[in-house]
């Protein structure tokens, strides 16, 4: 009977968990959608997976696509679905290759970030290339955005020869928590001017790393 009734209870438990995962679903389209909604003519169609959404864009100078994705990570009590963002953007003739290298930013600050700062963590660079794209990432637009969205996990990565970079960063706006007592589903839901700098924070980010050669450094987008 005991084996019985902890199979049951088991199975219970599964149901639920598709079901939360399922209301946390339709709470990430509502997301996504008010993104889209938020970035008007320049957002050109979505599309919707299971816990992972991407959004086509246009009109950016760098910025075709955004893919956000749900990381699900199970507490005492609770259950989280931290938003993830990424983009991969290609580089252009103002590319200068430098191999392989990976940035991220060091922020400081628990219930809110304040001190931001992007630091060179490993690769191939020289000790002037590093310092040009430190300079260049902590330029103040960029680090307003980071800032003013709370921003954290924020990387930036190129793989020699890949002719692209992965912009990655996670996000509370927009974040998902499920609660078991009181049972409560509630999902971070950013304003649109936030999604807008959101798009802006990756726009700028790209022009920063893939914009490298000595006569146009600098010339970020504003």
């Amino acid at each position: 009977m005991e084996k019985f009734t902890e199979k049951f209870r088991q199975k219970d438990i599964e149901i639920k968990d598709g079901r939360i995962n399922q209301r946390a679903d339709r709470g990430f389209d509502l997301v996504a959608e008010r993104f889209a909604e938020a970035l008007g003519d320049r957002c050109a169609g979505a599309d919707k997976a299971f816990l992972r959404k991407r959004l086509f864009l246009r009109n950016f100078y760098y910025l075709r696509e955004l893919d956000l994705r749900y990381i699900l990570e199970n507490r005492f009590w609770e259950r989280s679905y931290n938003l993830e963002i990424r983009s991969e953007v290609e580089t252009d003739e103002s590319f200068r290759e430098v191999g392989d290298c990976l940035f991220a930013v060091d922020a400081k600050g628990w219930l809110r970030v304040r001190g931001v700062e992007w630091k060179y963590v490993r690769g191939s660079l020289s000790e002037e290339q590093r310092r040009q794209y430190v300079e260049r990432l902590n330029h103040p637009l960029i680090l307003d955005r980071v800032r003013a969205l709370d921003l954290s996990r924020v990387c930036v990565e190129h793989q020699a020869g890949s002719g692209k970079w992965l912009i990655q960063t996670g996000s509370i706006l927009g974040s998902t928590t499920w609660v078991l007592i009181p049972p409560v589903l509630q999902t971070i839901q950013p304003k649109p001017a936030e999604f807008v700098k959101l798009a802006e924070f990756f726009d700028l980010t790209a022009d920063a790393v893939v914009n490298n050669r000595s006569e146009t450094q600098g010339e970020l987008p504003s």
